[in-house]
């Protein structure tokens, strides 16, 4: 699932103003004038309902003061139009921009500046409609004339790079944006100076090119320099300046750094309440972002009311069939789906469903996510058969990339024969039950593993992009089955692997994780990977509840055999693969007493070939986890070990049970390299738990070991440095110079 966000992208709509030249009838061109400015004060205001009823009468005023097809008609038409394209009555607004088109063409011809101006309009009603290959040739027309008519260094021109740039950032062609927007920023540099608010805005959108990208120490700066700017020249309180906090605010959101990006959000909300009025759409826009905030950080309570009240003021301001509106609505129908208020969250998908297809059209990727979205919340509510439909229409739209990850899923949890939907909750069943799992990212999470991919260069770790959140995926089906046959319909959707090339990997979970979370965050490790291989999840009967940690520990001990059994379906169904190994947290336990049987017993993996083992934050004994692993060395297994000093969820865990946990400190064992990756999670709002699948430097270190297995840690990672002790070397991460100085 995927929440719509509004970014704040700044397109320069140039308005064309013709100047009537009827002196005899100066009075009649004075109240055109007068109700023109009238039209300009409603906009300002936010009230878009009165700006179109001035902008109604000034047309036909227009009309009859200068016939049919004089210029000042044109302008009229365009400012109309503009009117219904805030409201998103795009249907409305489209033929008067053609007719505006079609007058100033004849009678200005077809390479007059306000031609170009009123194509470059057109255009971005398109875009707004997501009809790109319709804009692009108009911005292209419109870039031309105004070169030609203006010369290339013009501020108009600037404007029509800067809107082209925009599109092409919303199909995802950055290398093709990135030029534009540079042109943009130095055209306006030399022609209004380096402290002129457009510059400002120049900066601001090319930093918005580079977080698309995920390439955010770019865009950092850019922002900050478009703040200062902006603040000067306009003032603190100034609306642009609250756009420009809004957006830094995004880019923090989008790395993690919420403790950051909540007081911009607040001030620039603010701001905005000040400068524009409580009641204005971009209120509503800066309430959204920051509920968005909230939710992400688990703040439901917070995040709701936010919610409601930008939906009230979409409302109000922009009309009920408002794409902005829809956005609302599919945001709160989120909130509510998180909470299983699905009685809540159904009619709100519904109507935000019908706005986006009225608005947008049945085609956009608007819909598609919102289709997805409801279909998820269908089957989480067991209404299988009326979820399908949907997922199946989602992927059918056109340029909704889409990615399907078959999980298989081995498990001693019961079966929850209460629900209408296939569930298993925390109780313990007494015999191992197979099955997969399908999980979807939808378009905007295609995107931006693309963007982090390219940013990096394969690696990670060389972007600050934040990885996937295992929140926005949705489960299409879940479907269990008593022997392990599931294995081959799981491969059957696996690319094609080379015989000698074969390659799988296990997720076994901690404590306190759900069923259907397990089976999310498995999807969203191979997904962030783009792993080729078969996923395997093992999950073993977690309560999912924060008091049930003794209770979680008793059943990771009964899910050791369990597991055994799962590994002995896989090396049979799965001959010649190599697995690979990542457990989490209590979820240590399971796989390394799990393999310590194994090599007892003498017979191993029986066909399976070990690959990389990884230990991620193990709650468990130091003590104990020296014993299990000595016991598994007989298996010729490759173990790392990553522990965090900032691990909150580990100092309780020591705190309960009186013993340091392999997880919490360093701990030199033989056989194991032990990585120390404290301040790579230093949240104020996070335990720091889960640093392994959200920090990229992490991800990036570990989709290289389970790609190429490269030894030492330092030399497949330089951010890690060796540590030498008389007990012997492990590693830590290097903060980089200038991290260490800003903090």
């Amino acid at each position: 699932m995927r929440a719509f966000r509004f970014g704040f992208g700044i397109l320069l709509v140039v308005v064309a103003g013709w100047v009537a030249v009827l002196p005899a009838r100066a009075q009649s061109a004075d109240e055109l004038a007068a109700l023109n400015r009238q039209v300009g004060q409603l906009y300002q205001a936010g009230k878009y309902g009165g700006a179109i009823e001035v902008g109604q009468s000034a047309l036909a005023m227009a009309e009859r003061l200068h016939g049919p097809d004089h210029p000042e008609v044109a302008t009229t038409l365009n400012n109309l139009a503009g009117l219904y394209e805030s409201q998103g009555r795009y249907a409305e607004a489209e033929p008067l921009y053609k007719r505006s088109l079609a007058i100033a063409e004849k009678a200005l011809g077809p390479d007059h500046p306000s031609v170009a101006a009123t194509l470059n309009n057109l255009a971005l009603l398109y875009q707004s409609q997501g009809r790109y290959a319709e804009a692009e040739p108009l911005y292209k027309r419109s870039l031309a004339v105004a070169e030609k008519a203006l010369g290339p260094d013009h501020p108009h021109v600037a404007t029509t790079l800067n809107n082209l740039a925009s599109l092409y950032r919303s199909q995802a062609r950055y290398a093709e944006a990135e030029p534009l927007h540079k042109r943009d920023l130095a055209i306006t540099e030399k022609a209004l100076g380096p402290d002129h608010p457009d510059v400002a805005t120049a900066l601001g959108n090319l930093a918005l090119l580079y977080q698309s990208q995920g390439r955010y120490p770019e865009a950092e700066p850019l922002h900050k320099r478009s703040l200062a700017i902006a603040e000067k020249a306009l003032g603190p309180d100034h609306p642009e300046v609250a756009t420009t906090l809004n957006n830094l605010a995004e880019l923090y959101r989008a790395q993690g750094r919420y403790p950051e990006a909540e007081p911009l959000y607040k001030r620039s909300l603010s701001m905005r309440e000040k400068a524009l009025g409580p009641e204005h759409p971009y209120v509503a826009q800066t309430l959204m972002n920051l509920a968005e905030l909230y939710r992400a950080d688990g703040r439901t309570a917070d995040a709701e009311p936010l919610y409601k009240r930008s939906l009230t003021i979409g409302e109000k301001a922009l009309g009920l069939d408002h794409p902005q509106v829809a956005t609302t609505l599919n945001n709160l129908a989120l909130l509510y789906r998180s909470q299983g208020r699905y009685a809540e969250a159904e009619p709100l998908y519904k109507r935000s469903l019908a706005v986006a297809e009225k608005a947008l059209g049945p085609d956009h990727p608007d819909v598609a996510t919102t289709l997805m979205n409801l279909a998820d919340l269908y089957r989480a509510d067991g209404r299988a058969a009326d979820a399908e439909p949907l997922f199946e229409r989602a992927k059918a739209i056109p340029k909704f990339d889409i990615k399907e990850l078959a999980i298989l899923f081995g498990t001693n949890r019961q079966r929850d024969g209460a629900k209408q939907t296939v569930a298993f909750g925390g109780e313990r069943a007494e015999q191992l039950v197979f099955g997969h799992g399908v999980v979807m990212a939808g378009r905007e999470q295609v995107r931006q593993r693309a963007e982090r991919r390219a940013a990096g260069v394969g690696m990670l770790d060389k972007s600050a992009a934040a990885l996937t959140s295992e929140q926005v995926l949705a489960i299409r089906r879940i479907v269990p089955q008593e022997t392990a046959t599931s294995f081959e319909s799981v491969r059957a959707r696996l690319r094609p692997q080379a015989p000698g090339e074969r390659q799988a990997f296990v997720f076994v979970h901690g404590y306190n994780v759900g069923f259907e979370d397990a089976l999310k965050r498995t999807a969203q490790i191979a997904f962030d990977l783009d792993f080729s291989g078969a996923c395997l999840l093992f999950t073993w009967p977690s309560s999912a509840a924060l008091l049930g940690y003794g209770r979680d520990q008793d059943s990771a001990d009964i899910a050791v055999n369990y597991l055994i059994e799962f590994l002995d379906a896989a090396a049979r169904q799965m001959p010649n693969t190599r697995l690979h190994f990542l457990a989490h947290s209590m979820g240590n336990q399971v796989l390394l007493g799990a393999l310590e049987k194994m090599a007892l017993r003498g017979a191993g993996l029986k066909g399976l070939a070990l690959g990389e083992i990884i230990l991620a934050h193990p709650d468990v004994d130091q003590d104990r986890f020296r014993q299990l692993v000595k016991g598994v060395k007989g298996l010729g297994a490759r173990l790392t070990l990553y522990m965090s000093g900032d691990d909150r969820a580990l100092w309780v865990s020591k705190l309960l049970r009186g013993t340091g946990r392999a997880g919490g400190e360093p701990l030199i064992v033989p056989g194991v390299e032990t990585i120390d990756i404290s301040g790579l999670g230093t949240s104020l709002w996070s335990t720091n738990h889960n640093v392994y699948a959200s920090n990229p430097l992490l991800f990036g270190d570990l989709s290289r070991l389970i790609a190429a297995g490269q030894r030492p840690p330092d030399k497949r990672t330089p951010v890690f440095e060796a540590v030498k002790t008389e007990q012997g070397t492990y590693w830590r991460y290097r903060a980089p110079v200038a991290e260490v100085a800003k903090r």
